[in-house]
């Protein structure tokens, strides 16, 4: 499956408002659940996900370049 077949599989499948974010950054992790997230585009396939500058998540994912939406 194409990544843009992955995206709408997941989009179609999921159960609003659940998701919920990782990140990872020298050695630590951390993970939250997000309190909003929306489609932001069709072409390319695009999610918008909303942290909270008060999380540790949030801290962490401003030292790493990857952040991964369950």
């Amino acid at each position: 499956m194409s990544t843009e077949e992955n995206f709408h599989t997941l989009v179609a499948n999921v159960d609003y408002p659940m998701f919920i974010v990782t990140a990872a950054a020298h050695g630590t992790r951390a993970g939250c659940l997000v309190g909003f997230a929306t489609q932001s585009s069709i072409d390319p396939p695009r999610l918008l996900v909303l942290l909270s500058t008060i999380n540790r998540t949030y801290r962490l994912s401003q030292e790493t370049d990857t952040l991964v939406v369950h």
